[in-house]
């Protein structure tokens, strides 16, 4: 038995030394230290990978853009200084042929002054007393519309104008009184409540927070005359964020260019943003 034990202790690799043929030095104290520092390095940065989420991205054909009728969400918040609600006229155009300035939603016109201080609701006449208009012309009062409303999920146009102002009236006050210079508060597509929560759950992500909102906080001032309209393209891009819950979010990300068109003096000044979807 005593040398079966033996011949397995042969093999032992750990073999113990007696504590007095050892002996520590500085090299063995630098490399043990060494050591400790690496392995605590491996494991903060091995619980560090463990416990991050991983992105993943995927590109795929929306084949649910007409889904029952599905409609799009569009946020607007625009700031008119110098022109009252009387002469502004909100309009939504689309492929298939809607042409509405009552859309399914909410969308007020706020009376404003120049500091953007709040007069009221616009209580709408139709048409509008001459008398009305040419007052808040001379209180240089201002127009703030704003709300949410539901479109067809195809290309289309929103068009802020004066239409449905008679045309005697409109020459009477003078196309060049008419100042359509603007700010964009904001304009975003999709349900305004998921931009808010993709944004607090993936701003790690986001390299952006213009991402869902391009055009928040651009100016357009009033040009030389007014002989002037102001056209915006947006290019829009569905989302589908989902959480490590399982949750999805749907959004839209988009781009947007802006461009000055002259109009001639037959032709009403407007802001015009067109837009349309990627498949």
């Amino acid at each position: 038995k005593n040398s079966l034990a033996e011949k397995i202790k042969s093999i032992d690799f750990f073999k113990k030394l007696p504590s007095g043929v050892t002996e520590p030095t500085l090299s063995g104290a630098t490399i043990s230290i060494f050591c400790l520092l690496l392995m605590i390095i491996l494991f903060v940065s091995e619980t560090e990978y463990y416990l991050s989420t991983e992105v993943q991205s995927e590109i795929l054909m929306n084949d649910e853009r007409m889904k029952d009728g599905e409609k799009l969400p569009i946020n607007i918040d625009i700031r008119f200084p110098r022109l009252p609600c009387s002469l502004l006229s909100f309009q939504v155009l689309d492929i298939l042929g809607t042409n509405d300035m009552k859309m399914d939603g909410s969308v007020h016109k706020r009376r404003i002054t120049q500091a953007n201080s709040f007069l009221g609701l616009w209580e709408p006449t139709n048409p509008p007393a001459e008398e009305i208009i040419f007052q808040q012309l001379k209180d240089l009062e201002g127009c703030r519309i704003q709300g949410t409303f539901e479109v067809n999920k195809v290309p289309g146009a929103l068009r802020l104008s004066s239409e449905g102002i008679p045309i005697p009236l409109i020459n009477k006050i003078g196309k060049h009184n008419m100042d359509f210079g603007h700010v964009v508060n904001t304009v975003s597509f999709g349900k305004h409540s998921n931009i808010r929560r993709v944004r607090r759950t993936f701003k790690e992500v986001l390299n952006s927070s213009t991402l869902h909102t391009p055009l928040d906080n651009v100016k357009m001032n009033r040009i030389e005359n007014n002989l002037t309209s102001y056209h915006y393209y947006v290019s829009m891009v569905p989302n589908v964020y989902q959480d490590l819950k399982g949750n999805r979010l749907q959004t839209n990300q988009f781009t947007a260019d802006k461009n000055l068109v002259d109009t001639p003096d037959n032709i009403l000044n407007l802001v015009l943003i067109r837009y349309e979807i990627a498949p």
